[in-house]
Parts: structure tokens; sequence; C-alpha cells
């Protein structure tokens, strides 16, 4: 009985604190969504979002980066709502967190952080790409060192018998 007891209040214990962890968060979302409606300026948010666009359509994709359909998906949703204009709407609805130009800055925060991993995507890409490079470049080298080496001692016979061959003759 005692077991039961204490299952039950670990469960709502840990019930309680998914709930505050819920309420925190629904509070905080409703904090930023209300900044974002009303305190955000439309010009500001649209240099950011032009600013996006334009970092998307120069800098999107390195072949090896796997958030590609994420980030053109994410790319198509702000350029609709550049289209809309939707960052000049105050109150889309009362429910700040589903306000236009909050989910247009939380588009451009994923964009944003989506073009970070690309470039770094990027960066490894060429780093592994200039080992493999460079140890390309070093067995051409070794090779090439071998190749006069060898060369090196056959010219080295050669003058030898020749030399050798040069004094029977003088002889």
């Amino acid at each position: 009985m005692k077991k039961i007891s204490l299952i039950i209040l670990l469960a709502i214990i840990s019930n309680i604190t998914i709930a505050q962890e819920n309420l925190d968060k629904f509070i905080i979302d409703t904090v930023k969504g209300f900044g974002s409606s009303f305190l955000l300026s439309s010009s500001d948010l649209k240099k950011d979002l032009n600013a996006t666009l334009l970092n998307i359509e120069n800098n999107c994709c390195s072949e090896n980066f796997d958030k590609k359909d994420e980030l053109m998906t994410l790319k198509k949703d702000i350029q609709l709502c550049e289209d809309n204009k939707c960052y000049e709407n105050v109150i889309s609805t009362l429910d700040f967190r589903k306000s236009d130009k909050f989910l247009l800055q939380q588009n451009l925060e994923k964009a944003d952080k989506l073009l970070i991993e690309n470039t770094k995507s990027k960066i490894n890409y060429i780093e592994k790409n200039n080992l493999e490079l460079q140890k390309n470049i070093e067995s051409i080298m070794d090779a090439y060192e071998k190749k006069i080496s060898k060369l090196e001692q056959t010219n080295k016979k050669l003058e030898e018998e020749l030399s050798s061959f040069k004094n029977k003759k003088t002889r």
C-alpha cells in the first residue's frame, strides 16, 4: 500500500512539474509574441526579412546539408509573408503567440540558425576535402621524390660507366 501511495505521489509531482514547464513556456511565448506584435517596428522586421531572404538566396545550401528542405520551406513561408505584408499587422489574433509578426520572427530565427548550420556544414566539407587533397599531394610528392632519387642513382651509374669507358679509351 505504501508503494502504491509513493508511486501516485511521484506521478502527481511529475504532472505538476510538466504543467509548470508548459505554463512557463506559454507565458514566455506570450510575452515574446506581445513584444513582437507591438514593440517591434514593421520597418525593422522588413529589413530582417529581406536580409534573411538574401542570405538564403546567396548562401544556401551545401551539397551535404541535410536540412535544406526545411530551410526552403521556411523561405517559402517568409516569402509569402513578405508578399502579404504580414509584418505590418499589429494584431492578427488575440493569442500573441500566433500573431503574424511573432510567427515571422520565429521563422526568421529558425532560418538564421539553419543558415549557420549550413555554413558549418560547408566548412566541415571544405576541411575534409582539404585533408584529402593534402594527403594526395603528399603521396604525389613522395612518388616524385622516389623517382628523382632513382634517376639520380641511374645518372650516377651512367657517369661512372662513362668515366670508366673514357679511362679505358685513353689507355
